[in-house]
């Protein structure tokens, strides 16, 4: 009796704890605004429609650096300027004086800066993104002195691009800067050119500029013992008619910001969640698809949201789209038209290259692969809100046909089961393909769910003969792969070697997809639980990790070899929920959400054994896939 007492008390503590998600959804602090998502961690600010991004988190005042699209992703990486434009104090011989932060706060609208320079000078800046890809910042100084303070504004273009030149700009009272740069890539795809022009403007005047082809300076003095208001302006040459409003009244440029992340912000589905950390990571996600959205241009006929604007600027990701798609329309009319956008760019890229490509970029189509079927997935849900059928009659022969290309293309031993290997699968480096290109588990899966998917699209839009055919194809891959790759003394499911017939037996998260399809057995799914249950293999603090943590290919902090991807564990936790088992699901489901919270945005990947957040932050499926997860609760 006693030890049923104790199990009630214990359950109803639970349901009290603060990590509970019984608020209302008349909470009336909700829609949460950018001032409540204050933090002194995260360090970086953009905005929707921005081809760039700024480090915000800098010892200094002024306009940091800022790391422009495919330029500052992979190669050549890093800022394109570093500075935009810094203030600085020069001391004895001329170098800078050492400064002290004494206070910064990043909203998702603005970041707040406090500096002192030694005892000559103090100053407070708040700096944010404005107009179509505008940055102002709004310093307001002090002398700590009685002496004048010499001030010296400088700013550098990235010495990596192929051209670039400096020159005053008279009107602002600052500088013109022009960037010619052909960006290469690993891939042997064309290169992506850019020719910008840029402007800095300033509301001072009396300036002593000096610039050369690469660096811009400025000199300004400050009268002992007084107090300036500096405004600096950077924006592109398509906003040069703009500078003289923006310089003067660069609050009134703040606030209609703050409007609009608020405005995007009031768009998402008002969570039940008591947990205030939590609460104010669901709308950090959310936020995140503003932070990541870049405006229509080159090949992208629509706005496109990046995975990471921070570290994947350069194009839009197939199944990294699907998973943003499962929370965009979770946000109304404005989410849903974000989400089909997504779609019609990659399907506009299937008709250049013959099958949906693994991404698209502003100048470019990459005609490699990704997961077939997610995209399918992911149009049917938005059919499911809007029942658009002209959307779906659009989209239905770019995504059949990639179906077929499978078949035709990646079924080398002709047994009715497709290949792929590496970046293809989304699992870029793991240790599956360590010797090659496989018959595989998740591919297999994507094409058994894309065909029951295209069933359904095709039944919608009255092609009768389509559907019979696709619902015959899914039965024979569903045979296909209960009867391939499972291993019966393992209890798991395997990739095989299409050339060997070996079984490539690495446990990792993969076995779960055929649960996720609905294609294992009952056993076979009981089998694999006792897999993902082990503290030795899957169930590390923080599950679960890509790979086996006791694998000897197990890395925990090494991309697709070892580390906790949230993407994988969703998958798992719908398998887990078709086959009834709820409860583990629901923990899958919470140290998922707690390994998310834990760090200050969202990140790619994360460590299983500590949580620590690991490769690009801000990376919008983790993001995405957390709105989604609090929702499902």
């Amino acid at each position: 009796m006693f030890e049923i007492v104790f199990f009630l008390a214990i359950l109803l503590l639970l349901a009290l704890t603060p990590s509970g998600v019984e608020a209302s959804t008349n909470d009336t602090r909700l829609p949460l605004k950018s001032q409540d998502l204050a933090s002194p961690h995260v360090q970086t600010l953009s905005m929707a429609g921005a081809h760039s991004y700024i480090m915000t988190k800098v010892d200094y005042l002024g306009l940091p650096p800022m790391f422009y699209r495919q330029f500052s992703d992979w190669q050549p990486g890093g800022p394109l300027f570093d500075p935009i434009l810094a203030l600085t104090v020069p001391g004895e011989g001329g170098h800078p004086i050492q400064t002290q932060v004494k206070a910064y706060e990043w909203r998702p609208d603005r970041a707040k800066l406090t500096v002192g320079y030694g005892n000559l000078l103090e100053g407070e800046q708040v700096i944010g993104y404005v107009g179509d890809g505008g940055i102002v910042a709004v310093i307001k100084i002090r002398s700590l002195t009685d002496d004048p303070v010499t001030i010296k504004f400088s700013g550098a273009v990235s010495p990596k691009v192929d051209s670039s030149s400096a020159e005053p700009y008279t009107e602002r009272h600052g500088f013109r800067i022009t960037v010619q740069k052909l960006v290469h890539n690993a891939w042997n795809y064309p290169p992506s050119k850019f020719d910008q022009e840029w402007f800095i403007g300033t509301n001072l005047t009396g300036l002593v500029r000096d610039t050369t082809k690469q660096t811009y300076s400025a000199i300004y003095r400050l009268p002992g013992g007084s107090q300036a208001e500096i405004r600096l302006l950077f924006v592109p040459g398509e906003m040069k008619a703009q500078m003289r409003d923006l310089l003067e009244e660069p609050m009134l440029a703040l606030d209609s910001t703050t409007r609009e992340v608020d405005d995007w912000l009031s768009t998402a589905r008002k969570p039940r969640l008591s947990d205030e950390h939590s609460l104010k990571m669901y709308y950090n996600a959310w936020y995140q698809f503003w932070y990541n959205t870049e405006h229509a241009e080159g090949f992208w006929s629509r706005p496109i949201i990046t995975p990471s604007k921070s570290y994947y600027g350069r194009g839009v990701w197939l199944w990294d789209s699907a998973f943003h798609i499962f929370a965009l329309i979770q946000g109304g009319k404005h989410g849903i038209q974000l989400a089909k956008d997504q779609i019609l760019v990659l399907t506009e890229g299937a008709k250049i290259v013959g099958h949906l490509p693994r991404e698209v970029w502003v100048g470019a189509v990459n005609p490699e692969l990704q997961a077939p079927g997610i995209l399918t997935w992911a149009a049917m849900e938005i059919y499911k809100l809007d029942k658009d059928k002209d959307f779906l009659a659009r989209i239905y022969d770019s995504l059949a046909n990639n179906n077929h290309w499978y078949y035709e293309n990646k079924d080398s031993n002709h047994n009715g089961l497709c290949e792929w290997a590496g970046g293809d699968s989304g699992w870029d480096t793991s240790p599956r393909w360590d010797k090659g290109e496989v018959d595989a588990v998740d591919l297999n899966c994507w094409l058994y769910v894309d065909q029951v998917k295209l069933a359904e699209m095709a039944r919608i839009l009255g092609r009768e003969d389509d559907a019979r055919e696709w619902t015959e194809k899914a039965e024979k891959t569903k045979t296909l792969v209960r009867s391939t790759f499972w291993d019966e003394q393992d209890g798991c499911y395997y990739d095989r070697h299409p050339k060997t017939g070996e079984l490539i037996k690495v446990k990792t998260p993969v076995t779960f997809w055929t649960m996720f399809a609905e294609i294992a057995t009952p056993e076979q799914a009981k089998r694999m639980i006792e897999i993902l249950t082990d503290p030795s293999i899957l169930w590390t603090k923080y599950p679960m990790p890509c790979v086996g943590a006791n694998e000897p290919t197990h890395e925990p902090n090494n991309y697709w070899r070892g580390p906790t991807w949230i993407n994988l564990n969703w998958i798992t936790i719908l398998g887990l929920e078709k086959y009834g088992y709820h409860d583990l699901a629901k923990s899958l489901r919470e140290k998922s959400l707690e390994v998310i919270a834990m760090n200050p945005v969202p990140h790619e990947y994360y460590n299983p054994h500590t949580g620590k957040g690991i490769g690009a932050p801000n990376y919008m499926w983790t993001g995405a896939l957390f709105i989604v997860m609090i929702n499902e609760r």
